[in-house]
């Protein structure tokens, strides 16, 4: 749960062949820590809007916090997210606050809500009930979906390479923490 920053230009250029360095060269992180996703953010954030990071854990848990929380970061990083014991972050994505999320679960559950659902915490809040989940079942995914992509489709992958492809009209909006709709009929 934890963010660290690194300024694109201290990444060194290599050729498409090379096998590239460490992290722990460039970032002060422990051996335990995984890097969970990689943000980019930079003046077209700012043009597009860009407000929030948005973040689901594996046990259905949702957060949104101000972009802005994040400028000043020290090299051993900060608290994004306070994590329950036993839960893990699954998935970070930035938001202008007007956008609608939805989140996909292993057992094929999905639930889609708008944005302003959710309020701005701090950095070391752990965060709301995104999805409520049956027993055994985790979210797997998440995606932020814009007003201008509405008309777009969702894909969902199973781990066993079996895809379906929906719109996402047929993900009909709800409220955050419900049980949801099926996305897609996952065996066991």
């Amino acid at each position: 749960g934890k963010v660290f920053a690194l300024p694109a230009y201290e990444v060194p250029q290599a050729s498409r062949t090379a096998k590239g360095r460490a992290l722990v060269n460039f970032l002060e992180i422990s051996p335990q820590d995984k890097i969970l996703a990689v943000l980019p953010i930079g003046k077209k954030d700012q043009e597009m809007n860009v407000r929030y990071l948005v973040m689901a854990t594996k046990n259905g848990i949702i957060k949104k916090t101000a972009l802005e929380d994040f400028k000043n970061l020290r090299s051993s990083g900060l608290i994004a997210i306070r994590l329950k014991k036993g839960d893990l972050l699954r998935s970070v994505k930035k938001t202008t606050g007007e956008s609608q999320i939805i989140l996909v679960t292993k057992k094929g559950q999905s639930i889609r809500f708008v944005e302003k659902m959710i309020r701005p915490m701090g950095r070391s809040a752990s965060g709301n009930k995104g999805i409520r989940l049956k027993t055994e079942d985790e979210v797997i995914g998440m995606e932020v979906v814009e007003k201008d992509q509405l008309k777009d489709y969702l894909l969902v992958i199973t781990e066993n390479g079996y895809g379906k492809k929906t719109k996402f009209s047929q993900y009909r909006t709800q409220s955050r923490g419900g049980s949801g709709i099926k996305a897609l009929k996952a065996s066991s």
